[in-house]
């Protein structure tokens, strides 16, 4: 187990024992992170209408629950402000200004006032503050991964691709070599499917010209 499961593993484990009397306010988070997560994912990939659907689907699952028709009222504005703060997180990830790309990162963590509201509400301030800044510390480690993680493969993708061949032919680059998107010649040269189909030309019986 690495540090950040590890960090995980007590955090969730502290929560459940605060909340240890409350359990429909633990499903009400766990069914909460699952909605503003397919939101999340569906700004970010284009989500398809499933993924929509999904999301209507859950959202209706989200505010029908016991806890929330209990709560609610007093949530309502939490929510939101998160819905809120989430729009200008978007936004600002887009932004020409570094500072904005930057701080988009924090804001988008908007999801974990929830949870912080309902402490709040069912333990008071002292616990909320207690746990706070523990994981808001989560969220920017997972984001700072998935950054790097992004970074590597950009890399690695760059690198593949520098190794590459052209085509002999519009000298374009093979796009992946794995694919059946060219072929060899006797030569050792590659030619793309497309100059082959455009011609008669056999790839496999070319051996380059002295």
């Amino acid at each position: 187990m690495n540090n950040k499961e590890q960090l995980d593993q007590e955090l969730l484990t502290e929560l459940k024992s605060i909340l240890e009397t409350n359990p429909e306010a633990i499903d009400f988070m766990a069914l909460y992170n699952d909605y503003i997560h397919q939101v999340d994912d569906i700004i970010d990939e284009n989500g398809s209408y499933r993924e929509v659907l999904k999301m209507s689907s859950l959202a209706s699952a989200v505010f029908t629950t016991p806890f929330w028709a209990k709560y609610g009222s007093q949530l309502l504005l939490t929510e939101q402000l998160i819905n809120i703060q989430y729009k200008d997180s978007v936004e600002w990830e887009s932004s020409s200004e570094d500072w904005m790309r930057e701080d988009a990162k924090c804001l988008s963590h908007a999801g974990y006032n929830m949870m912080f509201a309902i402490l709040l509400l069912l333990r008071g301030r002292d616990v909320a503050a207690r746990l706070s800044s523990r994981w808001r510390e989560r969220a920017h480690r997972i984001h700072r991964e998935h950054k790097e993680n992004i970074t590597n493969e950009n890399v690695a993708a760059m690198a593949a691709k520098s190794f590459n061949p052209l085509c002999r032919f519009c000298l374009n680059r093979i796009a992946d070599t794995q694919s059946k998107t060219y072929q060899k010649c006797l030569d050792g040269s590659v030619i793309c499917t497309d100059c082959v189909e455009k011609s008669s030309f056999n790839p496999l019986n070319h051996e380059a010209s002295k």
